[in-house]
């Protein structure tokens, strides 16, 4: 089976780094080096190209999880709070949207329940 190669604008797609940060980090030796070019077929050696399982492997072994803040239950109470706070402001605002919409577009909306009811209605007695 053949190599998967990837260049260096896939490389910083799949790994979120930029071209620059890639060039400097193979020179810190602290990302994959580009693949030998005897394994570069022929059509390709003007670019530098990278195996893509090597790439697999250093996004899987560089992931970052994301960081837990431990807070003191009077601090995580008060944090709660402000994030229901925060999600009943954006509910309200949701809710607002809604019967706008259906204040705005609500003869529409019947007139294409009525519609589909119809085909149905058509469908069924055939």
């Amino acid at each position: 089976m053949a190599m998967q190669l990837l260049n260096v604008e896939q490389v910083a797609e799949k790994t979120g780094l930029s071209v620059q940060t890639i060039y400097r980090r193979v020179r810190l030796k602290t990302f994959p080096p580009p693949v030998n070019s005897m394994y570069v077929p022929e059509k390709l050696k003007n670019k530098k190209h990278w195996a893509k399982t090597e790439i697999s492997k250093w996004v899987k072994s560089n992931a970052v999880a994301p960081k837990v803040v431990k807070l003191e239950p009077k601090e995580q109470g008060k944090a709660e709070a402000e994030d229901a706070m925060v999600l009943n402001v954006m509910l309200d605002g949701m809710e607002k949207d809604v019967e706008t919409l259906w204040s705005k577009y609500k003869t529409y909306i019947v007139l294409a329940i009525a519609a589909i009811a119809i085909i149905i209605v058509a469908g069924i007695l055939r």
